[in-house]
């Protein structure tokens, strides 16, 4: 028999049923069973890329215009559709189709990227300076210590972000930094998330009384695996209400 369709490989690739001639075929055939092994290479990874994701949003209407565009001109050297090709040219449009693929992939997976981007809430630019500042401070060192930096709190529509700027820290050596938010009477801790760079933005959570909680902690953690407090601070500040 003839080579199965596209259609019918990439029924075979995905799990689908297909009849037994198209079976057998794809499984004694070294070029179809090629291709539907590139096929679910592919699917697996578009799993992989969509798997646990938090649910998407639409993205705006100029990301489809701009994917619309940029897939609508026929690849060079491609066939109009239902046109026979000789056996020898097989490879040559395979390789044209490979690299037109890999470009839609490519747009593709950018468009995934904008779209989490989008769902969590983040602008792909800096967006620090979004909202109104409620209340900010200064770092100071601890004894023994060099880190020093600031803090500040902006409220954005109701969507609190506290910005941490440190400098002096010095190498973590075998542990990391750890930014917390602190009650001073309670000595109660909250954390904020780790100090990969030495500045760094994190969510306030909600309902965190700011009043209580207002200061700022840093501090030297071991990779022990123990999420509380390591009882090393390098930094502390308190927030103070902006006007």
């Amino acid at each position: 028999m003839s080579h199965p369709d596209e259609e019918l490989r990439a029924a075979y690739a995905m799990g689908d049923p297909v009849d037994d001639d198209t079976s057998r075929h794809i499984e004694e055939c070294d070029e179809c069973s090629g291709d539907v092994a590139e096929l679910a290479r592919t699917l697996r990874a578009a799993d992989l890329l969509t798997a646990d994701r938090p649910p998407l949003v639409s993205p705006p209407p100029e990301v489809w215009t701009r994917i619309q565009s940029a897939v609508a001109e026929p690849a060079p050297g491609a066939s109009p559709p239902g046109t026979v090709v000789p056996f020898e040219h097989r490879s040559r449009r395979r390789e044209v189709a490979i690299r037109v693929t890999a470009f839609v992939a490519g747009v593709a997976a950018a468009v995934v990227g904008m779209l989490l981007v989008v769902d969590r809430g983040e602008d792909p630019s800096d967006g620090r300076d979004d909202g109104s500042v409620v209340a900010s401070g200064d770092l100071i060192p601890l004894e023994g210590q060099s880190a020093q930096g600031t803090a500040t709190v902006v409220d954005d529509g109701g969507t609190r972000r506290v910005t941490i700027d440190l400098a002096d820290t010095g190498s973590p050596g075998s542990g990391f930094f750890q930014a917390w938010l602190l009650d001073p009477t309670t000595n109660g801790m909250i954390a904020l998330g780790v100090m990969d760079q030495d500045s760094e933005t994190f969510a306030v959570p909600s309902g965190v009384d700011l009043a209580a909680y207002d200061s700022v902690d840093i501090s030297l953690e071991p990779f022990d695996g123990d999420p509380a407090h390591s009882a090393t601070s390098v930094a502390r500040g308190r927030l103070a209400a902006d006007g």
